[in-house]
């Protein structure tokens, strides 16, 4: 059944009667058209916004690195605009006062991809409503057709498409948005709800990014490497020597978190080397890509970044980098600030900064740090203090350490300060650790079997336990609860139930 246009110069695409609630959840948005703009208005996000100030007239191009200075902290909710005497070009000396992650607290947007499924459309009548609800100008049309797909595209610039894809085989249609504005995004998820009736999102796609002062890099890429050992299904990377050092062209780490697949990586510009460190493309980007396959076409976009993007901003929190503020990051993007700090995340990037200092003296890898400490003692013959300040411990955790490195028959104390192996090839118990993950049902099932984890509750909220290289590991699956005839699935503000009795979800995951 084919849509009539909803959009025109006299009708409203959505327009509800006075006195009845809007239905969608996520600050309901009421386009009207307006002749004298020849567009939709529509409400100004007010959590999410441009970073912006700069008279473009006045300021010609460059890509020179810019400094921003903050007074004070700024509160939740508050818009921090720059303005011109804010704003200062890099001189050639770095400045000392170049703001850090902590002082600028917030992720830069950058691309977004929703993607939709119709059963059947008029092509024209949606594409004519959504170039003038989105506001496109000069758009360039490419039409290309095949045995399996017809597809059109609609170009207003890099990064701001509208693309509709004819399955012949099915006969459904695929409507998709490729944008850097929050605002369209949320337009056209409204206009895929009341319009077009759709309840799903087949695929979100979000991507967050920071960028930083090369001197942060080698630490950050340690650190995607460590949650690929702790979280991860893949690590990809790309070293290119300069200079007497290795640049990390790319360090790619794919992972599960929070139910979600998500891509973090470390990288910098295909021609970085043709620019001066004084200019924003010389430096690293660390950006996250989340994608989310299924979301309700009510939910809370804004929400919904916050909810995934707090991996990025807890790396950013803890390592704290110096950022690099270029024209496009001042002038083009949007910003999100997140208001949590994942804890865990936190803890293993702790760890991997106390690893790393250790692992580049003694030259290997030490996954258990109690080893690290007695090689430190034993054959760099390094004094306790030493040890302490290297690897960021308190005395007393050494100390405790130590003990138990000579009461498990490891190293023995030959003199104040001076220790020698007893067994050169220890073999230390696993160290036990236990944490809270959510996971979508299936992942959870799929997770299981990878690990070759077994159940240690299978009545309320579901726990398995499995054992790697490393350690012993708990999981507490914290949004799976498991009652006698359903599982309950609670993931992004929805609840799901599946009728599948207790003895059943068993078979399953051990089939």
């Amino acid at each position: 059944m084919g849509l009539t246009s909803s959009i025109d110069n006299s009708i409203e695409a959505y327009k509800p009667s006075p006195n009845t609630p809007n239905p969608k959840t996520d600050n309901g948005i009421n386009y009207t058209v307006n002749n004298n703009t020849n567009g939709i208005n529509a409400p100004t996000p007010h959590t999410v916004f441009k970073i912006s100030g700069i008279n473009r007239s006045k300021q010609p191009y460059s890509s020179g690195i810019y400094t921003v200075s903050i007074e004070a902290p700024r509160k939740e909710g508050d818009i921090f605009a720059i303005e011109k005497g804010d704003i200062q070009k890099t001189p050639r000396e770095p400045p000392k006062n170049r703001v850090t992650f902590r002082r600028y607290r917030r992720l830069h947007i950058h691309r977004l991809d929703a993607i939709v499924e119709v059963n059947n459309i008029v092509k024209d009548t949606v594409v004519g409503d959504l170039l003038k609800l989105l506001n496109y100008e000069n758009v360039k049309e490419k039409h290309t057709s095949g045995k399996a797909f017809t597809t059109w595209v609609y170009r207003e610039k890099r990064g701001e498409t509208i693309t509709i894809s004819l399955n012949h085989k099915t006969g459904t249609y695929t409507v998709r948005i490729t944008t850097h504005r929050l605002q369209r995004l949320k337009d056209f998820i409204d206009y895929a709800y009341t319009v077009l009736r759709i309840d799903k999102i087949r695929t979100l796609m979000i991507e967050t990014y920071i960028r930083y002062l090369e001197r942060y890099e080698l630490k950050i890429a340690k650190t995607l490497e460590a949650l690929d050992i702790e979280l991860g299904k893949g690590l990809k990377q790309h070293l290119i020597p300069n200079r007497g050092k290795h640049d990390y062209y790319l360090s790619r780490a794919k992972l599960e978190y929070r139910g979600a697949t998500v891509v973090l990586k470390t990288y910098r510009h295909a021609t970085y080397r043709q620019h001066k460190p004084l200019e924003a493309e010389y430096h690293p980007k660390l950006e996250q890509l989340t994608i989310l396959k299924n979301q309700p076409t009510t939910l809370n976009i804004e929400d919904t970044i916050r909810h995934y993007a707090t991996l990025l901003y807890t790396i950013a929190w803890a390592i704290n980098p110096r950022l690099v503020l270029g024209e496009y990051e001042i002038n083009e993007t949007e910003t999100i600030e997140v208001y949590a700090i994942d804890k865990q995340i936190q803890k293993y990037i702790r760890g991997i900064t106390k690893r790393i200092k250790a692992e580049i003296i003694l030259e290997q890898q030490y996954p258990d740090k109690r080893i690290a400490i007695a090689k430190l003692l034993v054959e760099k013959k390094m004094r306790i203090t030493e040890i302490v300040k290297l690897m960021g411990y308190s005395k007393r955790h050494v100390y405790r350490v130590i003990k138990e490195l000579i009461d498990t028959g490891i190293i023995k104390r030959v003199k104040r300060g001076v220790y020698e192996w007893t067994n050169k090839k220890p073999k230390l118990e696993k160290q036990r650790i236990v944490e809270s993950r959510p996971m979508r049902l299936q992942q959870a099932i799929q997770f299981i079997r990878e690990n070759k984890a077994h159940i240690v509750n299978d009545k309320g909220t579901l726990a398995i336990e499995y054992e790697d290289e490393y350690a012993i590991r708990r999981i507490i699956i914290s949004n799976i609860i498991i009652e006698e005839e359903r599982v309950i699935e609670q993931q992004a503000g929805r609840t799901i139930i599946y009728r599948i009795p207790r003895y059943k979800l068993l078979q399953l995951i051990h089939t």
